[in-house]
């Protein structure tokens, strides 16, 4: 019989005999069925958008009162002394 395809976290190989049609045992057939991969997630994409939304804001407030300190503020010209 083949044995169960489970790693467990130190990098271990589990020993029991797979189920019939399955490549790992009973206990842990569950286990990886039971969990939705991470690119799947319904929410994934909404967070990372949001993320990013958060970073670009964090960029683009800086970046615009530059912008508005060296090209839009009116310059004061310099008054001779009398």
């Amino acid at each position: 019989m083949q044995r169960c395809s489970h790693l467990y976290g130190s990098g271990v190989r589990c020993g029991e005999e797979t189920l019939p049609g399955s490549d790992f045992c009973p206990d842990h057939v569950t286990v990886e069925d039971g969990h939705e991969p991470l690119s799947d997630h319904p929410f994934r994409k909404l967070l990372m958008r949001l993320a990013a939304l958060i970073l670009l804001i964090a960029f683009l407030i800086p970046f615009y009162y530059t912008i508005k300190a060296l090209y839009l503020d009116t310059t004061i010209e310099a008054q001779e002394a009398r």
